[in-house]
């Protein structure tokens, strides 16, 4: 357990032994951190998170390394500069002003949405452009999927799922060769991983940074592309403040005019404005192999199980077995055999 005397200990070393104390404020609580809000003398503040679970700080740290890297490609990009001793997990960083945006709908008005729909093409095309630490590293969209969606399988068929089905997981991995037009754009980029409302900091609808990138990654990038969840409209994810049949098309169709903009003003090819506007429904079908809600919801509309979904639910199966044959003797297999044969008859 982190205690107060040690994030100020920790935070007076990383600067230099400028004195500090905590903020006489009540620490904010998120799903993974607490983060308490750090005064130094020189009214610099900064943030401290502190995992609930200690166990994953090793995770952090490899995400942190991505994040260093897009900092010295864009130092200017909306995000904290984050700072860490690796033994120690507590991460800090700047303090952002603002307030996170939280809630996204027509109750605001057109030209301040807009407004920050600019701020964040700004932010994504400095992201999703950054070259990677291996920059001639390729992969294929298609690849990335299977490998994706085989984690998900493979927990439905040895019987450490929380949820899901194998056979609709199998049906899944049948829909695959629809996305492979996609590999033509086998560059790698950075995800930021978790762009909710939440996690966008605003002043009065200007971008202010964009937090918690603990799940940033690297994939290909129409793996990446995508527009943030609280514009995406996709199945199953739910947005708070949000009348239904509030879809945000129109504020889709200005962020990717927004980045297309900034594309020719900077003499880019419009890689990132035409992968942003073809991303609805690889968003949606790779979302849905971890997602609870986003999978029950692409289960319901694509996945029944017709005679031509279990021939191919079943020549998957076979082609899983093959790439990892020890999951032949597990009971999950033996079940979805079972199923597929006798369903079938």
């Amino acid at each position: 357990m982190t205690d107060s005397l040690d994030i100020l200990s920790t935070a007076d070393r990383l600067r230099h032994g400028t004195p500090c104390t905590l903020a006489n404020e009540t620490p904010r609580q998120g799903g993974s951190h607490r983060v308490f809000k750090i005064i130094f003398k020189d009214s610099i503040q900064w943030a401290a998170r502190i995992p609930h679970d200690p166990s994953d700080w090793t995770y952090e740290l490899r995400a942190l390394k991505h994040f260093q890297h897009i900092k010295q490609q864009h130092p200017e990009i909306k995000a904290p500069t984050l700072f860490f001793e690796e033994g120690h997990p507590v991460l800090y960083s700047e303090w952002v002003s603002g307030t996170p945006l939280a809630i996204w709908n027509f109750q605001i008005p057109l030209i301040k949405r807009q407004s920050l729909l600019d701020d964040i093409a700004e932010f994504l095309q400095q992201l999703w452009t950054t070259p990677t630490p291996s920059p001639g590293k390729k992969g294929l969209y298609s690849t990335w999927l299977t490998e994706s969606l085989d984690r998900g399988l493979r927990r439905t068929l040895n019987g450490t799922a929380r949820w899901g089905n194998a056979v609709d997981y199998l049906i899944m991995r049948s829909m695959i060769p629809e996305y492979a037009e996609f590999d033509k754009y086998p560059a790698i980029g950075f995800d930021h991983g978790d762009l909710n409302a939440y996690n966008i900091m605003t002043d009065d609808f200007h971008l202010t940074g964009v937090i918690d990138w603990d799940w940033i990654s690297t994939a290909p990038l129409p793996a990446v592309i995508h527009h943030p969840w609280f514009i995406a409209d996709i199945p199953g994810w739910y947005n708070e403040g949000v009348e239904e049949g509030d879809n945000f098309g129109e504020d889709r169709l200005y962020l990717e005019y927004s980045v297309r903009k900034k594309e020719l003003e900077q003499n880019m090819p419009p890689t990132v404005s035409t992968l942003l506007r073809d991303s609805e429904e690889r968003l949606f079908f790779q979302s849905a192999f971890h997602f609870r809600d986003i999978h029950m919801k692409f289960v319901e509309m694509y996945c029944m199980l017709t005679e031509s979904n279990r021939r191919a639910a079943r020549e998957q199966l076979d082609a899983v077995l093959e790439l990892y044959p020890e999951l032949g003797g597990e009971e999950g297999v033996r079940k979805v055999k079972d199923l597929l044969e006798t369903d079938g008859e």
